[in-house]
């Protein structure tokens, strides 16, 4: 649990700095240095699937239905789209934020959805994307009390 909870923490504090995202507006004809529609591949490295149920935590469990699913050495199709977002596998993430080296996107917690999304584009000195990270949460509340809280974080590493 307190391993999901910092990283969860870092996320957040990846996804402060909203200003350079909301510059890269629709006025803007690339996001992050990205033109709408530009696609690109990277590779899965490694993954991670953890279930906390109440105080209680799995660092192996299956990968619940409703997030993506990508085993070691599979290929990953991204496509930046027409409003800068990140589109994968069926999951679009708005920009969020974005700097030299680094695109920050993510789908924030909202009423209709408590399960937050996120994901990092690394890019190197010529703004050619080379990795990614793309961390799906899946909260559920089962009862009113910690223990009916169920929360699983999958992680990817992709380059």
């Amino acid at each position: 649990m307190k391993q999901l909870l910092v990283q969860f923490i870092m996320l957040s504090g990846a996804l402060l700095p909203l200003s350079q995202a909301q510059a890269a507006g629709p006025a803007s004809k690339t996001f992050g240095g990205f033109l709408p529609g530009k696609k690109f591949t990277l590779t899965v490295q490694s993954f991670t699937s953890s279930q906390s149920v109440g105080t209680t935590t799995k660092m192996v469990v299956p990968i619940p239905t409703g997030i993506p699913k990508f085993r070691k050495g599979q290929t990953v199709k991204f496509t930046i789209g027409t409003k800068g977002q990140l589109k994968v596998a069926g999951f679009s993430m708005p920009l969020l934020s974005t700097s030299a080296t680094l695109n920050s996107y993510a789908k924030l917690p909202n009423i209709s959805s408590l399960s937050p999304n996120g994901a990092g584009v690394y890019k190197n000195g010529t703004g050619k994307p080379v990795g990614s990270t793309l961390i799906f949460y899946k909260y559920r509340i089962d009862g009113s009390t910690l223990n009916g809280l169920t929360i699983n974080q999958v992680s990817y590493v992709l380059n």
